[in-house]
């Protein structure tokens, strides 16, 4: 309960295991006010398992920690550095009122993980890619081609077609600034080449 969320998501499956322990101890039991309470928290527990995997937030930017935070109703002061277990685990009802918010808010950070790593990859190519010059002299004129052209070309319309396929993403509008950048770029390298 007083645990950090980011030290105990990693062993978050000890959390199913206890949720599991505890079912099969009240189950034994006789019922009455207690058990029947506790198997529906247990329940509870259960039936947000796979949310709480879902929030690990590998994928989560601060924007996202404040949004999910927002989601379960936490209090403002609380961060991700400060988010403890327990404020999760007391918060299972919203989070299960919640679930289709925040299952999109998973995909959305997981999609703009894939798109921020397809801008890095495009930026790191643009920034280091290096025409090698060969002189070919004909009629007394040297003129510099470029070797290894093909190859050129051929990551060119790669990285063109995977703006394409990012621009189609629902995710595309936050980033489409630096894709049209990029393919402004790439583009006056395919009609210069």
């Amino acid at each position: 309960e007083k645990e950090d969320w980011l030290s105990f998501r990693g062993r978050i499956f000890t959390f199913q295991d206890f949720i599991t322990a505890w079912t099969e101890k009240v189950k034994s039991q006789e019922r009455n006010v207690v058990t029947n309470f506790l198997r529906q928290l247990l329940d509870k527990f259960r039936n947000a398992w796979p949310l709480y995997k879902a929030i690990v937030g590998e994928a989560f930017e601060k924007e996202h920690w404040l949004t999910l935070f927002k989601l379960l109703k936490l209090d403002k002061g609380v961060t991700m550095e400060k988010l403890l277990f327990g404020e999760l685990t007391a918060s299972v009802d919203e989070l299960l009122k919640k679930a289709g918010e925040v299952k999109e808010l998973c995909a959305r950070a997981q999609g703009e993980v894939t798109i921020r790593e397809a801008i890095h990859e495009l930026r790191v190519w643009c920034e280091t890619v290096e025409f090698q010059l060969t002189e070919h002299a004909q009629n007394d004129r040297s003129t510099p081609l470029i070797k290894e052209w093909k190859d050129i070309m051929t990551q060119v319309s790669d990285h063109q077609s995977l703006m394409i396929n990012l621009k189609e993403s629902r995710y595309f509008p936050r980033f489409a600034d630096q894709i049209e950048q990029f393919e402004s770029k790439l583009g006056g390298l395919d009609d210069y080449l």
